[in-house]
């Protein structure tokens, strides 16, 4: 296995074919890992790092087997320190990061990344994986007590719940509770009756524009109303959107939907469809209308959407909400950040400052809890 540092845009971009080839053969099934999710979060949030990508290539035949997709930033204060992350790893939710690789090669292709970057130690001082699936084999390897790399860190784990969808619209039905197979119909009858509503699916560039801007108004008003000033991120946020949604709809993996009512749009629902995958990204709904619970209704017209198009699984992603939980017979993977320190003072000055900074916020969440 060779192993090579990718540190220019430009090298990152001609990656692109390559790249999801690999993705699509890891059989890791993850929108979240794609070339475009990971190239427009750099486009956008990359300002003030460097491309730290690194790249495992067969010696034989010059194939790519594995990407460990990384960027270094310097960061803090008392001490300032060198920063490995995860492209995407912060700002846009992704789940479930981790290298692409072969399945059948990953030891060899761990191994040989993890003996360049001690190679390289000079380089960084502090590696911050985010959003691990601890049940992924990227996580056991570095659990591994056989695993000479240097020592993590494991914070608290987060759950994201799923579903095995079913072949049948009615068969989901008859897995809810009576309670919510009862709120399906008495809120969808209920919306009809009173002011007639329709579901529609964004599926062409032209609509795109006013779709991005109410996606703006709801999560302006929702952040606003917990105190969030949202102004402050808006700008990357939609600069990302932009060009998220435009890319993911040519590909077929943008899943954008609306409940209008009275040709008003008052709920949406914002997910991508990946290689039999749904993957529940965002949704919101006009607080005027919560009474008549317009984001329930939707989420299972989408749902029922979803079924038809014989999709497999919908990820609701990070987030233990409990209406997530109506939805059937519910899963959930566990999510960890994992923080791996070099042997430098700096490093280890790094972690302490930060554990202690984790176990304060723990402690005040559970004082506002009391």
């Amino acid at each position: 296995m060779k192993v090579e540092r990718i540190a220019s845009i430009d090298e990152f971009v001609s990656l692109a074919d390559e790249w999801d080839d690999l993705l699509e053969k890891s059989g890791q099934a993850n929108v979240f890992l794609t070339h475009e999710w990971m190239l427009s979060w750099w486009k956008v949030y990359g300002d003030g790092g460097n491309l730290f990508i690194l790249i495992c290539r067969s010696v034989e035949n010059g194939a790519l087997v594995g990407i460990l997709p990384l960027y270094r930033k310097r960061e803090g204060y008392f001490p300032r320190v060198n920063i490995l992350r995860f492209i995407a790893g912060s700002n846009v939710g992704s789940d479930f990061l981790e290298p692409i690789f072969l399945p059948n090669s990953h030891q060899q292709i761990f191994e040989a990344f993890f003996e360049f970057l001690n190679k390289i130690i000079y380089k960084w001082d502090v590696i911050e994986f985010s959003s691990v699936d601890v049940d992924s084999i990227f996580y056991h390897v570095l659990n591994d007590k056989k695993n000479k790399f240097l020592k993590f860190n494991q914070y608290d784990s987060q759950l994201c719940p799923y579903v095995n969808l079913p072949e049948s619209w009615e068969e989901m039905l008859t897995s809810l509770s009576k309670k919510v197979r009862q709120k399906v119909g008495y809120y969808r009858r209920s919306l009809d009756r009173n002011s007639s509503y329709e579901i529609l699916r964004v599926t062409n560039e032209t609509e795109l524009k006013d779709s991005l801007d109410y996606l703006m108004h709801i999560r302006k008003d929702r952040l606003e109303a917990k105190g969030i000033e949202f102004d402050k991120v808006s700008s990357l946020y939609k600069k990302f959107h932009e060009k998220i949604m435009k890319s993911f709809l040519n590909k077929g993996w943008l899943n954008l939907y609306f409940l209008k009512l009275r040709n008003k749009p008052v709920a949406f629902v914002y997910q991508f469809v990946f290689q039999g995958r749904v993957f529940f990204y965002q949704t919101g709904f006009d607080r005027t209308y919560s009474a008549q619970s317009v984001g329930f209704v939707l989420l299972g017209h989408v749902i029922e959407h979803v079924i038809d198009e014989k999709y497999k699984i919908f990820e609701f992603l990070r987030g233990d909400e409990g209406y997530k939980y109506d939805w059937g017979r519910i899963n959930a993977r566990k999510i960890s950040d994992i923080t791996i320190c070099s042997s430098s003072t700096l490093s280890k000055i790094y972690i302490s400052k930060n554990m202690l900074k984790k176990k304060l916020i723990i402690r005040l969440k559970n004082v506002f809890k009391k």
